[in-house]
Parts: C-alpha cells; sequence; structure tokens
C-alpha cells in the first residue's frame, strides 16, 4: 500500500488504516501529509467522535495554504456505528483519515455493507503486510532520501522474500542504514533484524504440512528454510531447537485433543510447562489439522540421529520422516 501514497492522497476522502506499529502507522500519516501537500497548521487530531464531527465542521472552510485539512482519528475506542457515523460526514475539503490498530474493528468496518454505502471516497487500508512493492517503496522513503549509494539488488529481493509480516524491522533496517550502516550479505540482516518470517517453528510446520506428494518446490523450500536459519545457528543447535520447540508442540497437541486448551493458559494441568506452552500457543490454528501421530513420526526421526554436524544429517531426518508419516498415514503400515 505504501507504493500506491501519492494515488491515495490524491483521490480518495476518507481511509481507514490498521496496524499495531505506532512506527508503520506514523510513516504512513506522514507520507499522506506530503502527498496531499497537507500544511501543518491544518491538521487535528482527534480520539473521540464529538471531536471528529467538529473538525468535519471546520473542513468546510477551504485551507489558506496546502490543498487540505487533514483530520486525524484514533478510532480504537469507537464502536462501529460511531465510526460508521463519521464516515457518513462529507469533509468537503477535508481528508478523513481513521488509525485502529484493533484488526476485528478494521475487518468489521471494511466488509460492512454499510460502509459501502455511505456515499464517500473510502478507502481500508492494512499495513501488517508488506508486498514487495511496499517493501521498494520504504526502502525509497527510508533510506534513498537520505543515502544516494543503492542497495545490492539481491539483498533488497532477499528482504522482499523474508520479512513479509515483519514490517517494524523493515523500517528499522532501511533507518539503520541510511544511519551509515553498511551490509554486504544476507548474514548481515540476520545481525541486524533477526531471522524475519522464518523461525525453528516454521521450518517444523513446513515439514509437518508436506503431504505425500513431496513436489521438487516443497523440498527446496524446506532446504531455504534450514540454509536461513543455519546462517544464524550451527546445525548442533538447530537440532536441539528443534527437538525443544516439537515436543512443545506435543504438549499442545495433547491438551488440544483432552480439550483443555483455555484463553487463559494459566489454568493449563501442573503437569504441563506452561512457559512452554505459551511460546507455541499461537500456532495452535496450525497444528489442528497436524496429527498427533506425523508429531511422533517427526519426533523419532530427530531422535534417530544422535548429532547433527551438517545440513545433511537434518535432511536425512526429514525425508526419514516423510517416508515414515506417508506409510503410516496412507498405507495403513
Amino acid at each position: 500500500m505504501f507504493s500506491k501514497l501519492k494515488d491515495i492522497a490524491s483521490n480518495v476522502s476518507s481511509i481507514l488504516s490498521y496496524s499495531k506499529s505506532d512506527l508503520v502507522q506514523d510513516i504512513f500519516v506522514t507520507e499522506i501529509i506530503k502527498n496531499a501537500r497537507i500544511d501543518s497548521n491544518y491538521i487535528i487530531e482527534c480520539s473521540t467522535v464529538r471531536a471528529a464531527k467538529n473538525a468535519q465542521r471546520r473542513s468546510i472552510t477551504e485551507p489558506l495554504i496546502g490543498d487540505k485539512w487533514l483530520i486525524l482519528v484514533n478510532c480504537d475506542n469507537f464502536k462501529i456505528p460511531e465510526i460508521l457515523d463519521v464516515l457518513s460526514v462529507q469533509t468537503y475539503y477535508g481528508l478523513l483519515l481513521l488509525k485502529t490498530s484493533n484488526n476485528w474493528l478494521y475487518r468489521t468496518v471494511s466488509s460492512s455493507v454499510t460502509a459501502s454505502t455511505l456515499g464517500v471516497n473510502l478507502i481500508h487500508v492494512s499495513l501488517s503486510r508488506l508486498y514487495p512493492e511496499d517493501i521498494y517503496a520504504l526502502y525509497e522513503i527510508l533510506y534513498l532520501r537520505k543515502r544516494k549509494k543503492p542497495i545490492d539488488e539481491d539483498l533488497l529481493t532477499y528482504v522482499c522474500n523474508n520479512y513479509t509480516y515483519d514490517v517494524d524491522v523493515v523500517c528499522e533496517l532501511f533507518d539503520t542504514l541510511a544511519a551509515g550502516v553498511v551490509i554486504e550479505s544476507k548474514s548481515d540482516i540476520i545481525q541486524l533484524i533477526g531471522l524475519g518470517g522464518v523461525s525453528i517453528e516454521s521450518l517444523l510446520l513446513t515439514i509437518l504440512t508436506t503431504n505425500e506428494k513431496v513436489s521438487k518446490r516443497r523440498v527446496n523450500k524446506i532446504l531455504q528454510m534450514l540454509r536461513t536459519v543455519s546462517w544464524k545457528y550451527n546445525y548442533r543447535t538447530i537440532q536441539n531447537f528443534m527437538r525443544t520447540s516439537l515436543g512443545s508442540f506435543i504438549h499442545l497437541k495433547e491438551l488440544m485433543l483432552a480439550g483443555k486448551i483455555y484463553k487463559d493458559i494459566e489454568i493449563i494441568p501442573d503437569a504441563f510447562d506452561i512457559q512452554k506452552i505459551k511460546r507455541v500457543k499461537r500456532y495452535e490454528y496450525a497444528l489442528k489439522d497436524i496429527t498427533m501421530l506425523n508429531l511422533l513420526c517427526l519426533q523419532s526421526a530427530l531422535n534417530r540421529h544422535r548429532t547433527y554436524d551438517n545440513e545433511l544429517n537434518i535432511i536425512s531426518a526429514v525425508f526419514e520422516y516423510l517416508s515414515s508419516a506417508y506409510r503410516q498415514n496412507y498405507m495403513g503400515a
């Protein structure tokens, strides 16, 4: 969405933006102000419905400096009818920007039939995911405006492929590079901002969700994820982390099968390690479609190799698991 800021700023009268990151919201608002040619004297920040409506009434008059007013509304504490009420008011010379960190509120308003029939030019902007064009737009905004020397294209491609949902850290990366830090390799990026979307848990889930038709593409994905993780950890450490995380997955699956996963995780049975369950609970949805049998098959395959000194040991264990899981699940062995 960052790549379309000029069109958004000039062609819409109302914007609903979602992000849990204050930093990203601030960058978005700053660029809207720049592209819509809004003077700082004509920016009104609101946190209540009354304040927003008063600001909308003020926007009836044309600003003396700049093209528009900006009515900036934090609507986290608004009710849905209140948001629709604010949206129903024409802003005349104003641009209404409602921002929220509440995903449910954003999705509800975005899909509301009422919002689509209000007669206003409304656009919904989710800032929780970065497409390649968005990363390049942030690269220009945060880096190229301060530094003329471009970043290696292969490294930018790596960022696009691996940090799609890590909006804050992409901004942090470009800010750091603009301050003068130099990167020459992918490992330099990992040292600065971590692994991005690739983790031990995501590697395990990719292996566990590989079906009986093991494609070359899926194998290559597992290899690439493994090599990415290996830039930060040696293979023995990866082995230990995989075993630990898989053990936590198995405990979480036990609780799921017993119907003992609660919103308040503090009340799970004493026999389970609360902290380990907390760390992997966000993968509960992914584990719903993974059988306990497959979890145990992978655990057995990993345990058959006492130490992992290189990539081949882990790949051997993965293929042992895939073969075993296929026999168990599809041949009844």
